[in-house]
């Protein structure tokens, strides 16, 4: 059966054997001096998160299964979903175990649209700068926010509403209060960026060196 899109975290994604990945969140601004050497900066457009993924060495045949999946996906509007490597749980729930049972919402979203403050969590979970965060907004295409907290720790109250935190990128027009918000394999849609692909090397049975690189994607 076809692939359908975006390709779902257990389609594609959890089945990668992955050495290394670590997300990256872009510039979107020009800078340029002026006469008396101020810099001046501008934005140009969202800021979009990217990755770059290198895959373990593998059987050959285990490693072309994956890359079959990644050659569906080098072409254009071909979205996937993937979540931050290593950091997929909060610093405080490595293994994903306090926050199994809870369905944290968003409550408040502040006028700075950087401060946030979120429902439902298990109380006394303390959230932490570096834990990354998602959920969906928008229709046709649905959109998936995608975003890191700067906040130092965040401790939740009793009612299991969070304080104000901080976080990055700002958020972004057309998200709806009481959006479920995940914090265990949180996720973006991406796509593969042409001309990104090392297909890697082979040698006897085995096949090292498949690297590929993903951005963020506000469509499809």
């Amino acid at each position: 059966m076809a692939i359908s899109f975006p390709v779902s975290l257990d389609e594609f994604f959890h089945k990668l054997a992955v050495t290394s990945a670590s997300p990256d969140l872009s510039e979107s601004m020009e800078v340029e001096e002026d006469g008396w050497g101020s810099l001046i900066t501008t934005d140009l457009g969202e800021r979009l998160w990217e990755m770059d993924i290198t895959l373990a060495q593998g059987y050959y045949r285990d490693v072309e299964a994956q890359k079959a999946k990644l050659h569906v996906l080098r072409q254009a509007g071909r979205p996937l979903l993937v979540f931050p490597l290593p950091n997929y749980f909060p610093a405080n729930d490595p293994d994903g175990t306090i926050l199994a049972s809870a369905t944290p919402t968003l409550n408040t979203v502040n006028p700075n649209m950087r401060d946030i403050r979120l429902n439902d969590m298990p109380p006394g979970f303390v959230l932490k700068a570096g834990d990354f965060l998602s959920f969906q907004y928008g229709s046709n295409p649905i959109r998936y926010a995608f975003h890191q907290i700067v906040t130092d720790t965040a401790t939740t109250f009793a009612s299991g509403l969070t304080p104000a935190f901080e976080v990055v990128p700002n958020i972004r027009d057309g998200y709806t209060i009481g959006a479920e918000v995940q914090l265990l394999y949180p996720r973006f849609k991406a796509l593969v960026l042409p001309g990104s692909v090392n297909p890697g090397k082979s040698s006897g049975k085995f096949t090292t060196g498949v690297t590929f690189r993903v951005r963020q994607t506000l469509r499809y």
